[in-house]
């Protein structure tokens, strides 16, 4: 379990971590290793049996020491791959992966002996997994392995992040222009026609429990293929990039139980990948537009964080035996997949709303008393007056399609557009003073002296910001977001959390990483939880230990991902901005329009442009595209730090945190349905 304090095994002080394969703090861990790199053995000069219990004791006798190392399992071949690891690493990796993935594709072929493609149902799916997975461990894993040797527990580690992430990128790239979710096996899934999926193939048919299991699930994969199988179509992603975004999959940091000898190995594997990554792409694109190219595939690894969690809650509702809600098209009575220009519906009403407005032309009045039934697929289509009389009753607007087709119509124009023909750095600039400037007089920056605080003042001060963040920062991201209401009602949800989270991380990158620093210019102590959990109110002392063993795990994992991974990067001011505004025009959102999408696209496509175009001004070198990916790395490890709030939320509905639960829990929890 992540968090768990376990005692070194040669000393007895609190161990951090798994070292060379034994628990052990970071001092007999380093002894070991310099023991280990001398290939010189401790003289012994004692009995054998010193006393090491303690942090003093512990240096006496390194003859006792280095045994006791030994006995608890600490294995000098992991010492020696670490320090042979720069002589081993090949001089491409690119071809190590390709040559690897190139075998896994052979004993696909080899074993599937899969001459035609068919439509499978999900228990073939189930069991072309499992061996696909037994296939990938014996050719890719093996060779992530050798690329980067590290103790087993920590290539672990990392198989148990990327297996299924490998799995999901895997059937992406197959997919790539087909409408269909490719398999290993070379058959394939029909997500239009769910139902026909969750057939059984041994004969006995349950028409309602497939007709309930498509109900809830079909949603996933949609969302699926929305949010990822769409996007590898899109950046039409060839092998060399594919082989080398596995390898950013493969090497991440910031995982529950891994230590910092493994997170410093990812980080100097993910810094030759990108390298490589680089140079492919100055080839391949034989122009300046590489770096917008580097950023768009490094923009994936935040899709795939995004799709893993997807995949949770595709995994919870599949376990759930009561249904959630759905929402219903107002119009027809079918199910409705978002929220178009104004009101849930189908796709099939929104496109003929969309068509009738855009003709401009009156609606016939048909010989009906104005009552047509229009509840199903064909009813609908029998009468349009009443069809579109009821769009506009359950409020459809029509100033939401026509938005849109002015801007579509004419982009140039200001009124519609205003970013088209602006910096719009520096307009983020001005927002975020503005914001600052509310701060600073909210919560009397001018005077206040910083102090700890504790969780009732952070309670506090949050609900009081995030108000401020939507009245100062996130309304000029929505006032320039060429949409209907709805839609940047959604996008600025889906931004508070991920971009206060950011926030926290951005004001604290200067200071102790155990010092979390609040915009009221308070702190919370993460080494003191007991003391931040405290409520003076209460005489039971135990119920904020309780809360500080249950929730310090989050903190710490909190620390690893995000707060550690901002303080290396060292976003300027204007780099924090450029993140903040990928966040708020993210895609791939629960009940986004296909025109909000497009929307979003856009606008990060002119955040790259500008970023790019900044970097360059700043560092003057061809490296600012190693620049630009480090940024666009902070956006994935964002979306780890939302989903241990997820995490978070769980643990909160579970054990009574007696009103000590996350300001920011509440939030996801509407974001969630809102």
């Amino acid at each position: 379990m992540a968090g768990t304090q376990f005692a070194c095994g040669v000393c007895d002080e609190k161990s951090d971590a798994f070292h060379f394969g034994a628990f052990s703090c970071n001092a007999c861990a380093a002894f070991f290793r310099r023991i280990v790199s001398s290939n010189q053995t401790p003289k012994v000069q004692c009995s054998g049996n010193c006393d090491l219990t303690n942090h003093i004791l512990r240096r006496m006798c390194p003859s006792c020491r280095y045994d006791k190392c030994l006995k608890i399992g600490m294995k000098p071949s992991a010492v020696q791959s670490k320090r042979a690891k720069s002589d081993e690493v090949p001089e491409s990796i690119l071809e190590e992966l390709k040559q690897s993935y190139e075998h896994l594709r052979e004993l696909r072929r080899h074993t599937f002996k899969n001459e035609t493609s068919k439509l499978t149902f999900f228990e073939e799916m189930d069991e072309v997994v499992s061996i696909d997975i037994n296939l990938i461990l014996d050719t890719m894993m093996k060779k992530f392995t050798k690329l980067a040797p590290m103790t087993d527990d920590q290539h672990r580690c990392l198989i148990t992040n990327f297996l299924v992430l490998f799995i999901i990128a895997d059937q992406c790239f197959r997919s790539i222009d087909s409408d269909y979710t490719i398999l290993a096996n070379g058959n394939y899934v029909d997500v239009r026609n769910t139902d026909q999926h969750y057939q059984s193939t041994s004969g006995v048919v349950d028409e309602n429990r497939v007709a309930r299991t498509s109900m809830f699930l079909a949603p996933y994969w949609r969302l699926g293929r929305g949010m990822m199988f769409r996007r590898f179509t899109e950046l039409r992603i060839d092998l060399n990039e594919f082989m080398l975004f596995l390898g950013l999959i493969y090497w991440d940091f910031g995982l529950p139980d891994q230590t910092d000898e493994c997170i410093e190995i990812c980080l100097g594997m993910r810094t030759r990948i990108f390298e490589e990554l680089k140079n492919y792409e100055q080839k391949k694109c034989r122009n300046d537009g590489f770096p917008l190219r580097i950023g768009e595939i490094m923009l994936l690894l935040q899709m795939v964080q995004k799709y893993s969690t997807v995949m949770q809650e595709y995994k919870t509702i599949a376990i759930m035996e009561s249904p959630p809600g759905l929402q219903i098209c107002g119009v027809c009575g079918e199910t409705a997949d978002a929220v178009h220009f104004g009101a849930h519906s189908c796709r099939a009403c929104a496109a003929f709303f969309r068509r009738k407005v855009a003709s401009g032309k009156p609606i016939q009045v048909s010989r009906c008393a104005g009552n047509c039934r229009l509840e199903n697929q064909l009813l609908r289509r029998l009468c349009a007056s009443c069809r579109y009389d009821k769009c506009i009753k359950i409020g459809m607007k029509t100033s939401a399609v026509l938005s849109r087709l002015i801007v579509k119509s004419e982009p140039s124009s200001s009124e519609f557009s205003p970013w088209m023909g602006e910096n719009l750095l520096d307009q983020m600039k001005a927002a975020y003073e503005r914001l600052e400037n509310a701060r600073s007089e909210v919560f009397n920056l001018e005077t206040r002296v910083p102090k700890t605080a504790n969780y009732k003042e952070l309670n506090e001060m949050c609900n009081i910001d995030i108000s401020l963040i939507k009245q100062h920062y996130s309304i000029f991201f929505q006032s320039i977001t060429p949409t209907d209401d709805d839609q940047r009602g959604f996008l600025e949800n889906h931004f508070i959390v991920p971009y206060v989270l950011l926030d926290g991380a951005f004001k604290s990158q200067d200071g102790d990483l155990d010092f979390f620093l609040m915009p009221n210019g308070d702190y919370v102590d993460i080494r003191n939880l007991d003391n931040f959990y405290q409520n003076p109110e209460e005489k039971d002392d135990s119920i904020a230990e309780g809360v500080t063993v249950l929730m310090k795990p989050y903190w710490m994992l909190n620390q690893r991902v995000l707060r550690k991974n901002v303080k290396e990067v060292k976003l300027d001011l204007s780099e924090y901005l450029f993140v903040s505004a990928l966040i708020f025009w993210d895609f791939g959102i629960p009940n986004q329009s296909d025109e909000c999408i497009k929307v979003c696209k856009q606008m990060r496509s002119r955040i790259f442009e500008e970023l790019t175009n900044y970097e360059k001004s700043i560092i003057k070198t061809d490296d600012h595209s190693l620049r630009v990916g480090e940024i666009v790395i902070v956006l994935q490890a964002v979306q780890k730090a939302l989903g241990i709030m997820h995490e978070c939320n769980d643990i909160s509905m579970i054990y009574n945190l007696y009103g000590r639960e996350c300001p920011l829990i509440k939030r996801t929890e509407l974001n969630e349905f809102k």
